[in-house]
């Protein structure tokens, strides 16, 4: 059963761990190369952290962020007794203490048996959140296949995503309507702590997935517009799991599993966050029509 929000309320996936035997919540991030940590928690948990192992983060306004370094410590889904030994890059600001990339969680299927999400993955409500976030940590690495308004094309499946989002120059180039009134736009804050504003809003965007002349059922989607979004399409953690998209879809997914983060000097890290103060939104399924809260 899906927890239903109240205005100014968020619905937050986490994943209940053990980390360095500290207990904590991890986000699990389909859209990351890698694995991170924000350097106040490695420091409070007194972790050692390898300074020259550092490389470039590329947050989502284009901005580039030196990490401060690596660690590798043992990590542990708190109702499971298997030890995995994980290697976190090291950010000097995070908006999450953990975050657990898409590797590790395609490695031990934490998304794609619904056994494993049902354990693992808890959700929660939280109250009094005024902002939503949005991540992507990585280049390409988990692009899913479909259509958007009945052209082929891929997008952007990102667990770590509250908000769906369309590149502005894509929507305007596939003649999607957007709506640009001042009380459409909202407040983006990334990674750094900078600040941009999506224009408007597309609404009844239709989306499939699928490839060559297989799609699914349609979905009727509403797209923050963002300018110079890092990808054209990115589909949000409450889309993604309310659909068990990652369990239905795989064969539509365009994963490299040769592209290993360890072997990366750079890595991508978008993060915005968005104003929650205002409407929410509304999207619709083939199944059923709800404030979904595409965040």
């Amino acid at each position: 059963m899906h927890l239903l929000p109240n205005d100014g309320d968020m619905r937050v996936f986490e994943i209940p761990c053990q980390i360095a035997e500290q207990s904590a919540n991890a986000l699990g991030d389909y859209g990351a190369k890698g694995n991170f940590l924000r350097e106040g928690f490695a420091t409070q948990l007194g972790l050692p952290i390898m300074r020259s192992w550092t490389g470039k983060v590329t947050v989502g306004s284009g901005k580039q962020v030196e990490t401060v370094g690596t660690t590798v410590v043992p990590f542990r889904f708190r109702e499971e007794k298997t030890v995995h030994i994980l290697k976190f890059h090291i950010l000097p600001d995070c908006i999450h203490d953990v975050i657990v990339g898409k590797q590790f969680l395609k490695i031990t299927q934490t998304f794609s048996n619904l056994t494993n999400y049902a354990r693992r993955v808890k959700e929660r409500m939280v109250k009094g959140i005024s902002q939503f976030r949005f991540l992507y940590l990585g280049a390409s690495t988990s692009m899913v296949s479909g259509s958007v308004n009945g052209q082929p094309h891929t997008a952007l499946a990102d667990s770590g995503s509250k908000v769906l989002v369309m590149n502005e120059a894509y929507a305007r180039d596939i003649g999607v309507n957007i709506e640009t009134g001042r009380h459409l736009r909202r407040k983006v804050i990334f990674a750094d702590n900078s600040v941009a504003e999506t224009i408007g809003m597309a609404y009844d965007v239709e989306w499939r997935f699928g490839y060559d002349d297989s799609f699914s059922s349609p979905y009727q989607l509403d797209f923050h517009i963002l300018q110079d979004a890092p990808v054209d399409v990115i589909l949000s953690d409450t889309f993604l799991f309310d659909n068990e998209v990652f369990s239905r879809y795989q064969d539509c997914f365009t994963d490299d599993d040769e592209d290993y983060e360890d072997e990366d000097k750079e890595t991508y890290f978008f993060a915005i966050d968005f104003d929650k103060r205002r409407e929410p939104l509304t999207g619709t399924t083939p199944h059923t029509k709800e404030n979904a809260f595409m965040f």
